[in-house]
């Protein structure tokens, strides 16, 4: 027998007894909490956690701004590459049946999930989300992390994983997410990808209005909270007639342009005649 097949070997006589423990807390979750409510309130959890597109999400809204921008790219790039290689390396390593393999009448749903089942990708995706926007801002704690464990509980209740391959995603998650985060500012502040850092350093449209907006309203004002309610409208209605001439300049260009060209095309007639 090669080393490889005896690895296999090991792999596999350990899953099956933590597969008998798993079934067990399986049974447990079934008992205790299953209600049509419940099912509702799970599904609609796991669909919010598929393939990471929540922190992916997340991560997009943040690059928005010059001041999140690389916390953003770091939870875009984050969820990403471990998405792929959960479900290209990692699973096909250990090869363990879901749950709802094993026991299909279990269940909740008609077309079962492809794949094999350790370690749970949406609990792996949503706790690398969670740790790399905490990270960022504690703030982020308290709506992060108890998303990503209601995503991860429901890929239990629906019987799509073990509690094991759970608790493994979680685990990796929080450590490639710290890893992942201290990496990047790390490679960013000894300007490792210098055209990255130029990316980041430039200021986004949110950063330029808000920065425009400052300077309009920095000019000496009354400190009543209506004048300056008044004066930011006033500022708002002044950037929409500065953007409606600037677009009546665009079309006047375009149309002298076309102008010329036709009359390029005429002269042209002309000389051919």
């Amino acid at each position: 027998m090669t080393i490889r097949n005896q690895i296999d070997t090991l792999l596999k006589s350990e899953i099956e007894k933590l597969t008998v423990i798993d079934t067990i807390a399986l049974r447990k979750i079934k008992l205790k909490y299953r209600s049509p409510e419940m099912t509702r309130l799970m599904d609609t959890l796991t669909l919010i956690g598929t393939s990471g597109l929540v922190w992916i999400g997340a991560g997009l809204y943040m690059m928005r701004r010059k001041d999140t921008k690389l916390d953003g790219l770091v939870v875009v790039f984050g969820v990403g590459q471990n998405v792929v290689i959960n479900n290209l390396v990692t699973k096909f390593i250990f090869k363990r049946e879901r749950p709802c393999v094993v026991n299909p009448e279990e269940y909740m749903h008609n077309s079962f999930p492809a794949g094999y089942s350790f370690p749970s990708g949406h609990t792996l995706t949503s706790f690398t989300g969670a740790t790399i926007l905490t990270i960022a801002d504690w703030r982020n704690f308290f709506w992060a992390f108890p998303l990503a464990v209601g995503i991860g509980f429901s890929r239990m209740y629906l019987y799509a994983h073990y509690p094991s391959d759970v608790l493994a995603g979680a685990v990796d998650g929080l450590v490639c997410g710290t890893v992942d985060y201290l990496a990047a500012h790390a490679a960013y502040n000894e300007d490792l990808f210098p055209r990255i850092e130029r990316w980041i350093d430039r200021p986004t449209r949110i950063d330029r209005k808000d920065e425009q907006a400052e300077a309009f309203l920095d000019r000496p004002l009354s400190k009543m909270p209506v004048i300056r309610t008044l004066e930011l409208d006033e500022y708002k209605k002044l950037r929409k007639e500065a953007k409606q001439e600037e677009k009546r300049k665009k079309r006047e260009e375009k149309g002298a342009f076309f102008r010329n060209a036709w009359k390029v095309v005429e002269i042209i007639k002309v000389i051919r005649e």
